[in-house]
């Protein structure tokens, strides 16, 4: 996921039935990256999905990042 994001010229289409595991793996790919969780956190959630379940992951990502 982190590849197809950095490489994209546009948009990125991850499917999954639900939408939950493409969201989590977005959210991870982000943070390590370096955004900020509760920004990706606020995102995910406008757009119906809960990112709880990797909330200490996204954390630790983003340390490494910095």
């Amino acid at each position: 996921m982190a590849d197809a994001l950095a490489s994209a010229t546009g948009p990125v289409l991850a499917y999954c039935r639900s939408g939950t595991r493409s969201t989590l793996l977005w959210a991870l790919a982000r943070a390590a990256k370096g955004d900020h969780p509760a920004v990706l956190s606020e995102q995910a959630t406008d757009a119906g999905y809960d990112l709880s379940p990797v909330a200490a992951m996204m954390d630790m990502l983003r340390g490494r990042a910095s």
